[in-house]
C-alpha cells in the first residue's frame, strides 16, 4: 500500500505508462492522472481567471481539462514526441469549443454578463464586459476572416430567413450586437444566440475549423 502511494507521488515516465494503459493497464491510467492532477488544477485556475466573464465554475474547467486529457491519452503515440507537449496542444485545441459553449449558455443570462462591442483608444475592435474589461481580442481576426467569405456566408444565412442574412451581413460590416438588435428590433440576447447558431451552420457548410472562425 505504502509502496503504491510512493509510486504515485514519484515522477513517472508518462509515455511508458500511456502505452501500458493503451495495452490494457488501468493501473497505469491512475498513475497518469495522479501525476497530471496538479497541472490540471493549475490550468483550470488559470483559465477560470482569464475567462472570468463566462462565469463558469472551477469544477467545469477541471472537467473540460479532464476530458481533453482522456482524449490526449487515448490518441497519443510515441511518434508525437513528448506527451506533455501533446497534452497541452490538445487542451488548447479544445479550449475554444469549451469557452464558446459556456459563453453561449451564459450569454442568455443577463444577470451573469453584460456584453458590448466597440473600439479601443488605438482603434482595435474589442468586446468588453460591463466593467470595460477586454474579453476577446481574437474577435476582430475572426470578423476579418469572415469578410472574405461574405457572399457565401450571407447566402447560407438567407437560406433560413432574410433576417438571418441581415444578422450576418451587419456583423461582417462591423455593426455591434447592440446595433443589430436595434436595427432588426430584436432582443440583443436573441441576436447573439442566433448569430452563434448561424455561425455553426456556416462553418459546417463551408468546412471551416472551429478554431479558425
Amino acid at each position: 500500500m505504502n509502496e503504491n502511494k510512493k509510486q504515485s507521488k514519484a515522477k513517472i515516465n508518462l509515455e511508458e505508462e500511456i502505452i501500458k494503459y493503451q495495452n490494457g493497464s488501468n493501473e497505469s491510467l491512475d498513475l497518469i492522472f495522479n501525476s497530471l492532477m496538479p497541472e490540471i488544477k493549475k490550468v483550470a485556475r488559470i483559465y477560470k481567471k482569464k475567462y472570468s466573464y463566462i462565469c463558469a465554475d472551477i469544477d467545469e474547467y477541471e472537467y473540460f481539462i479532464y476530458l481533453a486529457t482522456t482524449n490526449a491519452i487515448k490518441s497519443f503515440s510515441l511518434n508525437r514526441g513528448e506527451f506533455i507537449k501533446y497534452w497541452r496542444f490538445c487542451i488548447m485545441n479544445q479550449k475554444s469549443k469549451f469557452i464558446k459553449k459556456q459563453y453561449n449558455l451564459r450569454s442568455r443570462d443577463i444577470n451573469c454578463i453584460s456584453i458590448s462591442e466597440g473600439f479601443d483608444d488605438v482603434g482595435n475592435y474589442v468586446i468588453v464586459n460591463d466593467s470595460g474589461t477586454n474579453l476577446d481580442m481574437n474577435a476582430i481576426k475572426k470578423r476579418e476572416y469572415l469578410k472574405d467569405l461574405k457572399e457565401q456566408a450571407i447566402q447560407i444565412a438567407e437560406s433560413y430567413s432574410k433576417q438571418d442574412g441581415l444578422i450576418i451581413s451587419l456583423y461582417i460590416d462591423s455593426y455591434s450586437f447592440e446595433d443589430i438588435s436595434k436595427i432588426l428590433k430584436m432582443p440583443k440576447n436573441s441576436v447573439i444566440s442566433r448569430f452563434y447558431y448561424l455561425m455553426k451552420i456556416i462553418r459546417s457548410k463551408l468546412k471551416i475549423d472551429d478554431f479558425v472562425l
